[in-house]
């Protein structure tokens, strides 16, 4: 009888917790074994409970065999992913495991993962570091086949122009026998040069590639190129000149350029009108084969200066990134929504949602402010509606228990002046009216869900009445 795995041993609350943040984990499931979704509660509350559940599964993995975690290419990570590793790493009852994180060092700023790892009891960094000059050189030399004063002094310079990294010692070191010239070129030129020597199908397959920016999948790069089948041949002749790699995504083929040195050669070359142009392909290819990656659709329209099309997608992708509970994501995707003509979307809508995941990522003071502009945007069209005086409490506790209680307090006043209640300056009567403007509040929405963030708000505002005077916002 076959041992039930470490998912399938969660109680079902978890792992159904556990498969809403981490649908893919359901792979490892037999199909008897996935449980229906969770219903809808607290979504920060639920996203917490999978990655607690992450945690218990991880700590049994290790505990029947040694368990390595490697994370490649962090330097990507967003924050997101620096909130899930702060839960799995950071804690006391961490699992019992090995991390490896492997980053670009040059953008080590740029990833909240990285940052949040910093803190780790423990850590060893291991630079991986380019080869030192002399075997950089000693390299050199051997690609260039010639032990002369000479062939010394190129190889020199060709260890000092690849900045250390063996393959472009060798692309350099080609080039130079190619040319026959007798100074090491730069890698920029090199890669222009050989782009130029292109046939145009492949300039363009390089120039997709290169502004997809991540892996593509081929029959998509290929579709954007308007290459048919044929294309792979070219596809292969770029993979076998350095100038692309295969990179397979989700168990199909994909390519990406070989080096971010190279894409950068690349887009260098190509100006911005041909950017936007790849990325206007790109999308129409996504578009054309129905692809469900809206992120990557957001992205090249984006690109391709559509704003339009892109916030027309971005909705739906943004819906989709709360509903896994990547809260600051979402948050991105309903920016780039917020683009839209005014009358294709529901600003204040769109505007509350925004504010809903800026408070599920712990971006309180964000929060209360995308509540006040879905506020001013409601009271735009429908001055009467309740709903912008709710919008309004909304943004005072944000304001409130995001520490900015000055801010808050003057928004809280406003709102239950227009309730008929008054707010006293005292901490003991901000306390008292708090509660009697929640309870206003409530009735005067009574088709409005908002019990549980009027009990939030009116909790950190008796936190706050109980401390000492009001200080100033930061």
């Amino acid at each position: 009888m076959r041992e039930p795995s470490a998912i399938e041993a969660l109680a079902e609350p978890d792992r159904q917790a556990l498969l809403r943040v981490f649908p893919v984990l359901s792979r490892a499931l037999p199909a008897t074994a996935v449980p229906p979704r969770p219903d809808e509660v607290d979504s920060r509350a639920l996203r917490q409970v999978g990655f607690e559940a992450l945690r218990a599964v991880l700590a049994s993995v290790a505990r029947a065999a040694p368990l390595v975690v490697w994370i490649d290419d962090a330097q990507w990570a967003d924050a997101d992913s620096a909130a899930l590793a702060k839960e799995l790493f950071a804690r006391d009852d961490a699992p019992p495991l090995l991390l490896v994180v492997s980053y670009q060092s040059e953008r080590r700023d740029d990833s909240a993962l990285l940052k949040a790892l910093d803190a780790l009891p423990g850590r060893r960094e291991l630079r991986v570091g380019q080869l030192p000059p002399r075997e950089a050189e000693a390299l050199a030399a051997r690609a260039l086949g010639a032990d002369t004063d000479e062939a010394r002094r190129l190889a020199e310079l060709v260890a000092r122009e690849s900045g250390g990294s063996p393959f472009f010692v060798l692309q350099l070191a080609q080039d130079l026998q190619e040319s026959g010239g007798a100074t090491a070129p730069r890698l920029g030129d090199v890669v222009r040069r050989r782009i130029d020597a292109l046939d145009p199908d492949a300039q363009r397959l390089l120039t997709l590639a290169a502004v997809a920016g991540a892996a593509v999948e081929r029959r998509t790069l290929l579709r954007a190129a308007s290459m048919g089948e044929w294309g792979r041949r070219e596809v292969t002749r770029l993979v076998g000149a350095g100038l692309l790699r295969l990179s397979p995504v989700d168990g199909q083929p994909a390519v990406e350029t070989r080096h971010d040195r190279v894409r950068e050669a690349i887009l260098a070359a190509g100006g911005e009108a041909v950017r936007r142009d790849a990325h206007r392909r790109l999308a129409d290819a996504l578009l054309d084969q129905k692809s469900d990656d809206l992120d990557a659709l957001v992205l090249h329209l984006v690109g391709a200066g559509d704003d339009d099309r892109a916030a027309r997608y971005a909705l739906p992708a943004a819906e989709r990134a709360a509903e896994a509970l990547a809260f600051d994501h979402a948050a991105s995707l309903y920016r780039v929504a917020l683009r839209a003509p005014h009358k294709s979307v529901r600003r204040d809508e769109v505007l509350t949602r925004l504010a809903e995941a800026l408070t599920s990522a712990g971006r309180g003071g964000e929060a209360a402010q995308a509540f006040m502009e879905a506020a001013a945007a409601l009271a735009q069209t429908r001055p009467a509606d309740p709903m912008v005086m709710d919008l309004r409490r909304r943004a005072a506790e944000r304001f409130v228990c995001s520490g900015r209680y000055v801010e808050g307090m003057r928004v809280m006043r406003e709102v239950l002046d227009a309730a008929g209640v008054s707010l006293p300056s005292t901490p003991r009567g901000a306390a008292l009216a708090g509660v009697a403007g929640r309870a206003s509040a409530a009735t005067a929405r009574r088709d409005v869900d908002g019990g549980r963030e009027l009990l939030d708000g009116a909790a950190c505002l008796r936190r706050r009445a109980r401390r000492a005077a009001p200080r100033r916002d930061p």
